[in-house]
């Protein structure tokens, strides 16, 4: 509904997670619909959290994470404060 397709899941302000479109669809294929998948908790589908770099961390290191994991957390003094994703690193190349 509102274009996301990567979710990071935090406790508090630790990462614990993630949710991705890739996520959904293995539920999909596992048999169950978007209304079952929509009434569970976060825990019973998630991921391992997307790797965590620093606001100051060079392009390259953050292409080199995104050829693995489909997104990177942006963190300054201990806060997230943004997410990038593939698509993120195409529209600045």
């Amino acid at each position: 509904e509102y274009g996301y397709s990567q979710i990071p899941v935090f406790d508090g302000k630790q990462a614990v997670g993630s949710i991705s479109e890739k996520t959904i669809l293995r539920q999909i294929i596992s048999g169950k619909d978007l209304a079952q998948i929509s009434k569970l908790p976060a825990e019973a589908i998630m991921e391992e959290p997307f790797p965590q770099i620093s606001e100051e961390a060079p392009l390259s290191l953050i292409s080199s994470l995104l050829q693995t994991y489909s997104a990177v957390l942006v963190f300054k003094k201990g806060e997230i404060i943004g997410i990038i994703t593939k698509a993120d690193l195409l529209r600045i190349l």
